[in-house]
């Protein structure tokens, strides 16, 4: 038997679905979105209890989309806390953590947890895949252009 609960989702739910139809991670969504695995586990068995589902298949099914290919969609830096897209500009620019540190008066050691930080949300394994994914892309030169990074 399938109850289903027929209310609708709510935006941080349908925020959700939106990641999951790209194949995001539970790990990655709770990245992106600031909260725990837990917290997104728990409002994922909201989504399968409304829509009726009881599978990401299932839900792909129900959004009649194909399953997602692994790496496609790559998160943007909107998903970056505003200190992680900071350390991140100037990264791509080249400078060292000790040259970020310095700049934005933090120790060497929280660049670095910045810098990791936002690795795992854009799903991105280095800095140097960092600086090849993103410099040359319209959103890296608007965040430039838009920020008072020197």
């Amino acid at each position: 038997m399938n109850p289903f609960d027929s209310r609708p989702l709510t935006s941080a739910e349908q925020e959700i679905v939106d990641f999951l139809l790209q194949g995001w991670t539970n790990k990655q969504i709770a990245a992106c979105r600031g909260t725990s695995v837990g917290t997104v586990a728990n409002q994922i068995a909201a989504i399968y209890q409304k829509r009726g589902v009881y599978s990401r298949a299932d839900l792909l099914v129900r959004f009649s989309v194909s399953a997602p290919e692994p790496g496609l969609a790559r998160p943007s830096l909107s998903c970056l806390s505003s200190r992680e897209q900071e350390v991140v500009l100037q990264a791509i620019q080249g400078h060292s953590n000790k040259l970020i540190a310095i700049e934005l008066e933090l120790t060497e050691s929280t660049v670095a947890t910045h810098l990791r930080r936002a690795l795992v949300k854009l799903r991105l394994g280095s800095r140097r895949e960092l600086i090849m994914e993103l410099q040359h892309t319209e959103e890296l030169q608007h965040a430039v252009a838009t920020s008072d990074v020197p």
